[in-house]
């Protein structure tokens, strides 16, 4: 027991266990599969194992192979455990329906073989198993990593990054109630480099025979609980980069590796429990069909039209079981106007729309408009998919999935859209035949292997009555318009295709499951469709003239692509009123239907100018701003006063803890300690082995023009230590004026020497060493 007592102390294990633990709990608190509360165990054993093998001293080339077969053992009897013979999927007979480790192991194999090669192919993951595995063996990884640096390399820092970038990846996708476990997590983390600290300091200590008291460890574990508390709770306050626009656009800049990264993500692992975010954030690259849905009733933008239905945001066109993904893999930059956007909407029975929308949160890069963009009145990037087709202006049309801004929109902020929506009625629908484009054909008829059969014998037996696709999917939608309106379902089982859970074991549901059905059904009888998400029309508010979209407005809907008119909207869900089409062609020129807003107050569909500009003046040259405003709000001065603030801050707590350190000391004593401390900024230290008379000695060769000075607090320290004299009142002041003349010398040897380092950078040889790189670099 004594040879595996750490000399760092069992608290450094402890903090470094509960630190470790953080990241499992809040990875298993994120649910994003069946079965990660097994990264206890695993964070556990990789401890335990990474902690034996540095106690006992195996060598690093030994150790790290055993820790990495034992990894891989514990995380294949963890994961293996949680396999059933209903779950097996590879081809091996089960006597008695008994699962051996060695049934166990093979299936873990098949399974990550299975999921490898949808990694190197084009593929969708949908097997969470894989994804738990992985988990296991990559938290291991991190703890077995971290109890080899911080107890083998005495390296905190190490110890520390690997799980806090494991925590952050975690909370990039996880909700934001799960940041208390980064709270927790921060404060292990900071106590952690405070203990570390200390040890190294006191092993210092030991070597160079310097006496302390033995319970300093516990003040420095107090304090620093103190500091970690308050770092933690400062990091809370500080404004996120959505309160702080122009943060939020540097941010941004570096966001599109991180989407790519992300799209892969959902490809490999697309069964996984996503969480959206709500407002800005919220619809993504993929729509998981999962459990209750609890939206909010912040506004999210306004919008002025005079007619419309949906605010499209994204649209999903490949279903994977689960849910669906957005496959457009190609983004391009688009000027407002580039004709490549309005040549995909070229089609018959399709009316132009202006919108203008208000932005009313903060951080909104994904832009909303009525189906069908045709221009966009800003710089914009657009995720697409090349139509192979040419308009007669030699143009290739882009099949548009969504449309990002180029900069981050604040509050306030306002963008136009014109739109192509389809006015086309019953009769021009149906008889628009099925002569579908190859392309729409490839990629809107999709369906994953995995279907279970009875979706497509309800599809076909729901639409076997009708003879052409407007009517089937007419039939479709009303099927489904009788299932039961629930945004509080559970979700479906792992394993479990949600499509088929929603229509034959819940029999209820909300817009995702509504849509998602509509789309699988008409693809399996050969209608291509897709899945739009955004938001509906939402409340009109006359004071404004505008509609307001609340968080609780967020919805899908399915689209069907009918041959020379393009994609039309369709309502499957229950809880939202029909679309009426008109029963016969509109008149020319009229292109209007039954369902659109008549509110004559909705004609202009822009929004007043009192309500995007700053109110003016009424009389006389606009306000001019103070020139101190004008400067403040420069973002580098913003910046600037930032951190001129945190330095201030830092020198006020440095300047406490530099007369904290003093308190308990006589008179001569604190003046003796003052001066070993501002010594060591000439590189003058006080060794253990010298007399304070050899010490003066030495400070006295670096600063001569204070030799007086310091013997005189030299003096003043030796009578009172060794013959128990005390300094008197007068003394006092003379002891003060001795240290300011030192304390004056000291910080002028500092600046002496600073400029000697400049001076030496800048002379001919330095010039020229710097000429030469130049020469080289270019």
């Amino acid at each position: 027991m004594s040879r595996l007592k750490p000399p760092e102390g069992w608290a450094s294990l402890l903090l470094l266990t509960l630190m470790l633990l953080t990241v499992a709990w809040s990875i298993e608190a994120a649910d994003w599969a069946e079965g990660l509360g097994l990264l206890q165990g695993i964070v556990l054993g990789g401890i335990v194992v990474g902690f034996v093998l540095v106690r006992f001293g195996v060598p690093d080339l030994v150790a790290h192979p055993i820790s990495l077969l034992a990894g891989l053992l514990w995380s294949v009897f963890l994961v293996g455990r949680l396999l059933d013979p209903a779950s097996i999927t590879h081809r091996i007979v089960l006597q008695d329906a008994d699962l051996t480790w060695r049934v166990r192991a093979m299936e873990l194999i098949y399974r990550f073989r299975a999921w490898l090669e949808v990694a190197r192919g084009q593929g969708v993951g949908q097997d969470n198993l894989v994804f738990v595995l992985q988990m296991a063996v990559l938290i291991w990884l991190v703890s077995y990593t971290s109890v080899w640096l911080l107890f083998r390399m005495r390296h905190v820092w190490g110890a520390i990054l690997p799980s806090g970038f494991a925590m952050l990846l975690n909370l990039y996708y996880a909700p934001p109630e799960l940041y208390v476990w980064m709270a927790l997590y921060l404060l292990c983390a900071l106590l952690l480099i405070v203990r570390s600290n200390v040890f190294l300091q006191e092993e210092e200590w030991h070597r160079e025979r310097v006496g302390y008291v033995p319970d300093i460890e516990l003040d420095f574990l107090r304090d620093g609980t103190l500091f970690a508390i308050l770092v933690v709770v400062l990091a809370w306050l500080v404004p996120t980069t959505a309160a702080t626009p122009r943060l939020y656009s540097i941010v941004d800049r570096f966001n599109e590796p991180v989407y790519r990264m992300q799209r892969q993500f959902n490809r490999l692992f697309s069964a996984l429990n996503y969480k959206p975010l709500p407002g800005p954030h919220y619809f993504g690259d993929s729509m998981v069909l999962s459990g209750p849905v609890n939206l909010g009733d912040t506004p999210v933008f306004d919008a002025v039209t005079p007619k419309g239905r949906y605010w499209r945001g994204v649209v999903y066109d490949q279903y994977t079981g689960r849910g669906w993904i957005n496959t457009g893999t190609d983004i391009t930059s688009l000027e407002p106007g580039d004709p490549r956007l309005a040549a995909a909407t070229e089609f018959k029975l399709r009316e132009p729309v202006t919108q203008t929308i208000r932005i009313l949160q903060p951080g909104f890069v994904l832009l909303h408009s009525l189906p069908q963009p045709m221009y966009v009145d800003l710089p914009t990037r657009v995720r697409y998919t090349p139509i192979p087709s040419q308009t007669d202006t030699g143009v290739i049309p882009l099949d548009v999935s969504a449309i990002y801004s180029r900069r981050t929109l604040q509050a306030g902020d306002t963008y136009t859209v014109v739109s192509s929506i389809s006015v086309a009625d019953e009769e021009s629908l149906r008889n628009a035949g099925t002569d579908y484009p190859e392309w729409v054909k490839r990629k809107y008829l999709q369906l994953p292997d995995s279907l279970p059969a009875r979706v497509r014998e309800l599809a076909q037996k729901i639409t076997a009555p009708y003879d052409n696709p407007y009517d089937k999917a007419v039939a479709i939608e009303s099927y489904l318009r009788q299932i039961r309106y629930d945004e509080n379902i559970p979700g479906p089982p792992p394993g479990m295709d949600g499509v088929d859970w929603f229509l034959f074991v819940e029999r209820a549901g909300y817009c995702d499951y509504y849509s998602s059905a509509f789309a699988v059904m008409a693809r399996s009888v050969g209608i291509p469709a897709r899945i739009a998400a955004g938001y509906s029309l939402g409340e009109y508010d006359p004071e404004i003239g505008a509609y307001r979209q609340r968080e609780f407005d967020a919805h899908s809907w399915p689209e069907v692509f009918f041959p020379g008119y393009g994609w039309v909207e369709f309502e499957p869900t229950a809880a939202d009123p029909r679309i009426v089409r008109p029963t016969r062609p509109p008149e020319e020129g009229a292109g209007t239907t039954k369902d659109e807003p008549s509110d004559s107050r909705r004609e202009d569909a822009r929004f007043p100018e009192e309500l995007i500009d700053e109110p003016v003046p009424p009389e006389g040259p606009p306000l001019a701003l103070p020139w101190t405003v004008r400067l403040y709000r420069t973002t580098w001065v913003r910046i600037g006063l930032g951190l001129l603030g945190a330095l201030l801050l830092a020198g006020v707590v440095m300047w406490a803890t530099w007369q904290r350190s003093f308190r308990n000391l006589t008179v001569a004593e604190s003046f003796y300690a003052r001066m070993i401390r501002v010594a060591e900024w000439l590189g003058v230290k006080n060794r253990p082995s010298q007399t304070p008379h050899e010490y003066a000695s030495d400070l006295a060769r670096v600063v001569p023009r204070s030799q007086p000075a310091i013997w005189r607090i030299t003096e003043a320290f030796v009578r009172e230590r060794f013959a128990g004299v005390a300094p008197g009142p007068e003394e006092h002041v003379s002891l003060a004026e001795a240290w300011r003349e030192l304390r004056r010398a000291v910080l002028e040897g500092v600046g002496v020497r600073a400029l000697h380092a400049v001076q030496k950078f800048a002379s001919e040889d330095g010039v020229r060493r710097m000429r030469v790189r130049i020469r080289r670099s270019s």
